[in-house]
């Protein structure tokens, strides 16, 4: 088939305008939708942010520690990262310096100057990264790291062997069903229950099933049914409340990272 030269002059031109117009548009597309360019979400630092950064690291911070630019830059603003290179400390608010000082104390493994501490921590860690760490050492951090154990219905719990499983009234092992995020990029609350143990190898007979999160004990939703385990891959849309020892407030940096 032959084409007329002005036919063709315009679909050249119409590919011309195609690359030209493309990044406007595309632009003013992400704009409009709320899409920042480089990340999904975050923040992206200027080329002179990064070089500086890198230079600071492998100068003032002699290079001990190791950072992956991309996470940090998720976590961290340009001007939060200009302001480490201006003062040598990453900008917390004042909520974050107290929870942090408050943690410090509570530690009774280990025993640090608390204002020596936060002038440390406060050299290593942006603000997110350092809400993240106390996080983990809250009664939701607990849960999401390490689970929560339950005993398994209709046995009376009256006593505990050398193995640590329950013995019941009737004199049978009553192991108790562990209620953990599964182990995957996208976890999955899953109870694990022990069904006895092989006679031959010795290792513990269990099953393991996906569960309703309602199942844990003092376990309740804030805005409705949701993942719990989110913030083990940084997800912090499903908040959600654990009544612990007669305690149902949700701790205060949980409230931050859930915007409560």
């Amino acid at each position: 088939m032959k084409y007329s030269y002005t036919v063709i002059i315009k679909m050249v031109l119409f590919i011309i305008g195609i690359f030209i117009f493309y990044p406007i548009v595309n632009k003013y597309l992400n704009n409009l939708l709320g899409i920042k360019e480089g990340f999904v979400e975050g923040f992206v630092w200027s080329k002179a942010t990064v070089k500086n950064f890198n230079e600071y690291q492998d100068t003032v911070n002699l290079n001990n520690s190791q950072f992956n630019m991309r996470v940090l830059q998720e976590q961290a603003s340009e001007d939060e990262a200009k302001e480490l290179l201006r003062t040598g400390y990453w900008p917390w608010s004042e909520d974050t310096k107290k929870q942090y000082i408050e943690g410090v104390w509570q530690n009774t493994m280990l025993k640090f100057d608390p204002d020596a501490a936060l002038d440390y921590a406060m050299k290593l860690y942006n603000e997110t990264a350092a809400k993240k760490l106390l996080s983990w050492n809250t009664k939701e951090g607990q849960f999401l790291l390490y689970g929560s154990n339950v005993n398994n219905d209709n046995k009376n719990i009256i006593g505990i062997d050398s193995d640590g499983n329950g013995i019941s009234d009737a004199g049978n092992i009553a192991q108790k069903s562990v209620i953990k995020c599964s182990d995957d990029p996208k976890s999955v609350l899953q109870k694990t229950t022990i069904n006895g143990y092989d006679l031959f190898s010795g290792y513990k007979n269990t099953t393991t099933v996906n569960i309703d999160p309602k199942e844990v004990p003092g376990f309740s939703f804030v805005r409705g049914e949701c993942n719990p385990c989110a913030p083990l891959y940084s997800d912090y849309s499903c908040p959600f409340k654990l009544n612990v020892e007669g305690n149902n407030e949700i701790s205060d940096v949980w409230k931050e990272l859930w915007l409560l």
